[in-house]
């Protein structure tokens, strides 16, 4: 049985593999980059919008009230601190 690779020393197949390897490595890397820069611009439009702005690109995209349910909680959350914090504000005006 004869091989269609010709070795050039001991080591030849092995050098094939990791060459192989680090190439795929390096087109995997690529890719993480890319991505991790997408996240992160998309991260810094949102952090640019208001909580309603938030639920509101929310309900365009999947429909009122369905999906994200763990992102609607929070930024209900942070709707209901703000009204909280703008009426405490008000009462203490008031006074």
């Amino acid at each position: 049985m004869t091989s269609s690779i010709k070795p050039v020393g001991w080591y030849s197949r092995r050098r094939q593999t990791s060459e192989a390897y680090e190439e795929y490595r390096a087109a995997l890397d690529q890719k993480e980059t890319e991505q991790y820069a997408w996240a992160q611009e998309r991260t810094v439009e949102a952090a640019k919008r208001t909580p309603q702005e938030q639920l509101k690109r929310l309900d365009a995209k999947f429909g009122k009230g369905n999906g994200a349910k763990r992102e609607r909680l929070r930024l209900c959350g942070l709707l209901i601190a703000a009204a909280e914090a703008a009426k405490a504000k008000a009462k203490k005006a008031d006074k």
